[in-house]
């Protein structure tokens, strides 16, 4: 289990990278949670996003899951990466997503990586 830094950084405000990381590592669907707002309040934004393993498990920052937990009842939909980079107005080439991408890949190596086995399957 990551440490409690990490627990609230990709489950609060990251998660969108992690996802993208672990499907560029594992091709796994990604699934984000849409939290709907008013636009001035900022508009419609990601709640929770995480992958979708082919046997129907989920992965977040918590490993792996039957379902990951969502913090609401809110619209829940899949995306590619270009569309979750673009529903979160991130530039892929830019050194702030370079660098989010880098760190979540960090991650999966530091506190996911012992699943791998288990991962595929």
């Amino acid at each position: 289990m990551p440490p409690d830094q990490i627990v609230s950084l990709y489950s609060n405000g990251r998660c969108m990278w992690l996802a993208l990381a672990l499907h560029e590592r594992y091709g796994w669907q990604i699934r984000a949670q849409i939290e709907h707002d008013l636009p001035e309040h900022g508009g419609d934004y990601v709640a929770h996003a995480y992958c979708v393993l082919p046997d129907g498990r989920e992965a977040d920052v918590f490993g792996i899951q039957d379902r990951v937990d969502l913090f609401s009842t809110d619209e829940v939909r899949d995306f590619t990466p270009e569309g979750l980079l673009a529903f979160i107005k991130a530039d892929p080439s830019s050194a702030k997503a370079i660098q989010e991408m880098a760190d979540a890949h960090a991650v999966i190596d530091m506190y996911l990586a012992d699943l791998a086995p288990r991962l595929s399957m």
